[in-house]
């Protein structure tokens, strides 16, 4: 798993499945995740996205059944 401590991303597409992140900064950023097999810890984000797939989009919308005011939408 890679690990990042104290990293600022800035306009990229980070793809969270395998890595861990702690007290990174996340600005303008597309985040992907597909497996949901990442750790995020004290970290800040700003203006970014989030795009799910595979088993992550499948839990997302599970977790919207029980909760549909909890997220925008999901297609």
């Amino acid at each position: 798993m890679r690990k990042y401590k104290d990293k600022a991303f800035k306009g990229e597409k980070v793809f969270l499945d395998r890595s861990e992140y702690e007290r990174c900064s996340f600005e303008d950023c597309e985040m992907h995740l597909e497996y949901g097999t990442t750790k995020v810890a004290n970290c800040e984000f700003k203006n970014c996205t989030l795009h799910l797939s595979g088993p992550a989009s499948t839990i997302a919308m599970v977790i919207k059944l029980f909760y549909p005011d909890a997220f925008p939408v999901i297609e």
